[in-house]
């Protein structure tokens, strides 16, 4: 009997514990939130996607900007495209701000 005592006392210790671990364990994530969604992104690969979406999409804009005025220069209308050739400037610099 007193065996039986000691067990069912061990079992209650250890479930306590658990209980206590678990809540302590939901607490801290519903703090860190943020930590959580970082480690998220961080682990399924998600933010070398976005970065490599920014940076294609500053290559495409430099790209645009340079072939606008690589035609303008060639065709010698500099002058005729200047307002094309800055706005094509002003996106590529908005598109790699964001790198």
């Amino acid at each position: 009997m007193k065996w039986i005592k000691i067990a069912l006392a061990v079992i209650a210790g250890v479930w306590l514990l658990a209980m206590i671990l678990l809540g302590a364990g939901g607490t801290w994530l519903v703090r860190n939130q943020d930590t959580v969604a970082d480690a998220v992104m961080d682990a399924s690969g998600i933010s070398e996607e976005i970065a490599n979406a920014k940076t294609a999409r500053c290559d495409l804009a430099r790209e645009r900007m340079q072939a606008m005025w690589d035609r303008a220069v060639d065709g010698n209308m500099l002058d005729q495209h200047s307002e094309a050739i800055d706005q094509a400037e002003s996106e590529m610099k908005v598109a790699c701000a964001a790198k």
